[in-house]
């Protein structure tokens, strides 16, 4: 504190006259021995001036101004003056803290703190020998920018030398931003280099680089702040573009929108309103005529606008420009025709997409109608319809009637009648709705693919076989001849009373083969259908499906087609595989379309095992699950969606595992395939075979992926000893926890779903609790799709519980599930991260991207469904009755 003189004029702490100005004091101290005023206390050590009234100023010289000096006579004047009595002010007195703001970057002292070092680099050993700081370069900085030295601009990347100047196979990378540091290590460590080519010890190791000896060995340097700044800015803008490495490379547009056409002016309203059936037409001639310029995927037509518009959507975009040169400016129906680039701001408008399904429906009845018509004729002149006398055994529709014999109609009325309502006579069984008794056994043949593959299906065939009383050799103990009944469906019978899985076991290493055999029903598959390679695809999609897979795919079909042609009606093929590996997910989804070239007519079901990291650390999995999905959409009727990650929270969450294995998610999977599998195994009548099923479950072809769950849950080698009743049951059923597929239902809508309850169970408390639960989660089903809320009970339990009940959904809030591995791949695609891995094996950039746009249109149209309204789906039906009753 400085005192002054009350009768001062001055500002406290500032010279009287003049201060800092030009007639006021000096200020530099080179000029003080030149104003007599000025003097130096040796005492004090400070710079003394003396004004002319007799005030002294003393010169600070950390603020580098004059302060006034304290009159000490002053002082104890005004003590006095101000002094209490009774108070003695000699008395120290305890120090009140008054807390002060901390100042970010110091300590509670006021002293400035020393950041923490940072670390941004990572310590890299087991390298090829021979490789280069290039090379180095190009696979790390996939995982962030790596940062540039100061004087040359060079990658700091330090490759360490031997006494020789030998590389050692070890390097420091340091990168821009520490983030990078874990991506690098998640990514990169326990991975080669090069592919297939390991270092001198084996895979690479990437850990967090080690600086804490580096302050006691190494000098600091000083570097100017000019340097610094043009590093940064030079980083900082490599840092902007590091999402494009090749700009060129790269589509000028989105993928989703380069390939879509819009066409204008390609029909009038009033065209679609005097003939509603113009709209197939329409699309036919747009097919045909675009089909020349390459492959169209899809064709839109939005009969609600009045300029005519029409989308065309090719699978390459060089095809979608070459569209718009050639259907630009033509005349069409009279009409010039404009053609452009969809940029996916568009909003056009149109009805529901069922009115397809509602023509194809329309067209169904027609043909059925027309059929009748003519069986109708047959009965009153069966000489006058002879394609009629030879029945097409092809169709299972078709009405199987015997022959002819007389050529009178009231005989053959007569028979027809007398067949009727002949108990002996099996005409009935083959109407629709007479399913009670199979004429024919429906066989499946069943192929699991891969590690993951041939887990699950070991789990199956094992608990399926218990279900039906075979011990661990195929032989029959059990004691009902329900067990026997659709035996067939799945099992070979063979010589000895024994049974033999139709199965066809395929990997591309002997390992999982030979954990097969070694387990408890090892004995029960027919030792020639186990088909197995010695290389392994390595989590590589590309080996699978192109190379090591397509090596050994005609193998596989050979055994699929011997087992084929041993079947008596076989309704088609089961697959279970993972989407994330490289044997199941490459080689499995090469299956399907090899089979399907093969078996065009028969349906096609998969089980397929959904990548989760909770599960799994191998780092491609988002690739290798989008190029599976791609393939599914297009070749696939039924997939039955299992996520390893909802498997893993059922365990940890819901049967209080604290470490699950393998063997426990793998046994929650055997348990929904035995129950989705009942009613092909065992006598029913809902989804008695794959065609029902997928006619009951899938209302549009391309939205065949369901959430599947089970109830009650049990771990693995319990049992549930606590009686449940249905209503527990039901509730369980259609809890999210028990779904598993990590996607609430309350985030989407069913389109169709089915529960199977097997026990001694009563089917009017299950119908009753049925539509309960419906009716309290009205808006999460669809009300455009009638019943489309099936229910079906077997008496047959699984093995250890008296009652259970299997879900079968097909719910639009499935795209999470899609989403979820398709934000993963495009965090690496962006980065061409690993791309290099299925390069080298044959496949194109643009692969990766057609599988990216299908998985976003599946997405995208699984969210149009949901937001389709009701009163869409009113307005489609009205006007089909209106043609109805036109026609």
């Amino acid at each position: 504190m400085s005192l002054r003189n009350p009768d001062a004029s001055a500002a406290p702490d500032e010279p009287a006259s003049g201060a800092d100005g030009a007639g006021g004091f000096p200020q530099d101290p080179s000029e003080f021995d030149s104003d007599p005023r000025i003097s130096f206390s040796k005492l004090d050590n400070k710079f003394i001036l003396e004004t002319e009234d007799g005030q002294e100023f003393e010169y600070d010289s950390a603020l580098k101004r004059w302060v006034q000096a304290v009159d000490d006579a002053l002082l104890e004047q005004q003590r006095q003056a101000y002094k209490v009595e009774g108070v003695d002010e000699s008395e120290t007195t305890s120090s009140q803290l008054k807390k002060k703001r901390k100042k970010p970057g110091y300590d509670e002292n006021g002293q400035k703190q020393k950041k923490p070092r940072v670390n941004t680099a990572v310590y890299v050993t087991s390298i090829p020998l021979n490789a280069t700081l290039e090379e180095i370069q190009d696979v790390f900085c996939k995982c962030g920018v790596i940062a540039e030295e100061i004087d040359s601009g060079r990658p700091r990347i330090k490759m360490y030398m031997d006494d020789e100047g030998n590389f050692k196979g070890e390097a420091l990378v340091v990168y821009f931003r520490p983030e990078s540091v874990n991506l690098a290590i998640q990514m990169l460590d326990d991975s080669n280099l090069r592919l297939g080519e390991s270092g001198p010890n084996g895979p690479m190791k990437v850990q967090v680089a080690d600086f804490s000896f580096k302050s006691q060995q190494e000098v600091p340097t000083t570097i100017s702040q000019r340097d610094k700044k043009k590093i940064v800015q030079r980083t900082q803008n490599k840092l902007a573009d590091w999402d494009d490495d090749e700009p060129s490379a790269l589509p000028e547009t989105s993928s989703r929108w380069n390939k879509v056409v819009v066409l204008k002016h390609m029909f009038t309203l009033a065209e679609i309103d005097e003939d509603p059936a113009a709209i197939l037409d329409i699309k036919e001639d747009i097919r045909d005529e675009c089909s020349k310029l390459g492959e169209i995927t899809n064709v839109v037509l939005y009969d609600k606008e009045p300029d005519g518009v029409v989308t065309v959507r090719f699978s390459d975009p060089e095809a979608a420009k070459q569209c718009v040169k050639v259907m630009g400016g033509r005349f069409f129906g009279g009409t010039q025709v404009v053609a452009y680039i969809s940029d996916g701001s568009e909003k056009f408008k149109k009805t529901n997409e069922k009115r397809a399904a509602l023509e194809d429906m329309a067209e169904g009845r027609d043909e059925e109608e027309d059929r009748l018509d003519e069986f109708g004729s047959w009965l009153e002149n069966p000489g006058d319809s002879p394609a009629l006398s030879r029945p097409d055994r092809s169709r299972p529709d078709h009405l199987l009637l015997p022959p002819p014999v007389s050529s009178s109609p009231n005989d053959t009325f007569d028979r027809c009648l007398a067949l009727f309502f002949d108990p002996t006579s099996n005409y009935l069984s083959q109407f629709a709705f007479f399913e009670e008794t199979p004429v024919t056994m429906r066989e499946i043949v069943h192929l699991q693919t891969g590690q993951c593959g041939n887990q699950i299906g070991a789990a199956f065939w094992q608990t399926i076989s218990g279900e039906h009383g075979l011990d661990g050799s195929g032989v029959y103990n059990g004691t009902s001849d329900l067990q026997l009944e659709r035996m067939n469906v799945y099992f070979n019978e063979a010589s000895g009373n024994k049974y033999v899985p139709r199965a066809v076991l395929v990997d591309l290493e002997p390992g999982t083969m030979d954990a097969v055999r070694a387990g408890p029903f090892g004995q029960l598959f027919r030792p020639d259908n186990f088909v197995f390679g010695q290389s392994g695809a390595g989590n590589n999609w590309a080996k699978g499906h192109y190379t090591e897979g397509a090596e050994l795919v005609d193998q596989v079909v050979d055994v699929v087609r011997r087992e084929a042609e041993g079947c008596d009606c076989l309704q088609g093929f089961q697959i279970t595989h993972s989407l994330g590996g490289g044997t199941g997910a490459g080689m499995g989804t090469l299956l399907i379309s090899k089979i399907r070239e093969e078996f065009p007519d028969r349906m096609m079901a998969t089980f397929s095992v959904v990548p989760s990291p909770k599960v799994s650390d191998t780092v491609v999995e988002p690739y290798n699950a989008t190029l599976s999905v791609h393939q599914l959409v297009e070749h696939s009727d039924e997939t039955f969606c299992i996520d390893n990650e909802a498997l893993y929270d059922i365990c940890m969450r819901t049967l209080k595992l604290s470490q699950p294995s393998y063997g426990d998610l793998n046994h929650l999977v055997s348990a929904v395939m035995s129950g989705v599998t009942t009613c092909l195994r065992f006598p029913g009548q809902l989804n008695s075979d794959l065609r029902k099923l997928a006619v009951n479950m899938v209302p549009f072809p391309r939205l065949h992926f369901f959430m599947v769950g089970f109830a009650p849950l049990t771990s693995r080698g319990a049992y549930s000893f606590r009686a449940v009743t249905v209503p527990e049951l039901t509730q369980q059923m259609y809890d999210p926890k028990n779904m598993m597929a990590a996607s609430d239902f309350r985030n989407g809508r069913y389109l169709t779903c089915s529960a199977l309850f097997r026990g001694k169970v009563s089917m009017k408390e299950v119908e009753d609790q049925m539509r309960n639960v419906q009716s309290k989660n009205s808006s999460y089903f669809v009300e455009w799709i009638p019943n489309n809320v099936q229910t079906a009970l077997c008496s047959i339990p699984p093995r250890g519980l008296k009652m259970s009940s299997t879900f079968v959904g097909n719910s639009t809030s499935i795209q999470e599930l899609f989403k979820r591995v398709g934000d993963q791949f495009t965090a690496m695609f962006r980065r061409k991260a690993f791309l290099h891995w299925y390069t080298g094996e044959g496949m194109d950039e643009m692969e990766f991207t057609e599988a990216e746009s299908n998985m976003n249109d599946l997405v995208s149209e699984y969210q149009q469904y949901q937001d389709a309204s009701i009163s869409e789906g009113e307005e489609e039906y009205a006007e089909e009755e209106v043609l109805e009753a036109e026609e």
